[in-house]
């Protein structure tokens, strides 16, 4: 059987508490977007010059799940922290 605690808070605490939380999620949000916003596409070509690989280990490594391409029309993109991931470093496009 669990153990129940019951907390009592008067209003300002109360209030403390829900802005503390308030902003740690506006800040949690507002990182994820800047991530969001850093992890642009790469072209194919700049996906080859980078890993240093032949096109054909590309296109095994998208069958094989290990990097997956993005599609724009007939276009094909690669996320640029997959590419990070890959080579354990931060890249500069």
């Amino acid at each position: 059987m669990e153990q129940q605690i019951l907390y009592q808070l008067n209003a300002a605490d109360l209030e403390r508490v829900i802005r503390k939380i308030h902003a740690e999620e506006r800040e949690r949000i507002r990182a994820e977007i800047r991530a969001q916003e850093t992890d642009r596409n790469v072209t194919r070509k700049e996906a080859l010059r980078l890993l240093g690989v032949a096109a054909g280990t590309l296109w095994k490594w998208g069958k094989e799940g290990y990097l997956t391409p993005v599609y724009v029309g007939s276009k094909v993109y690669y996320r640029k922290s997959d590419l990070e991931r890959i080579l354990g470093k931060e890249v500069a496009v």
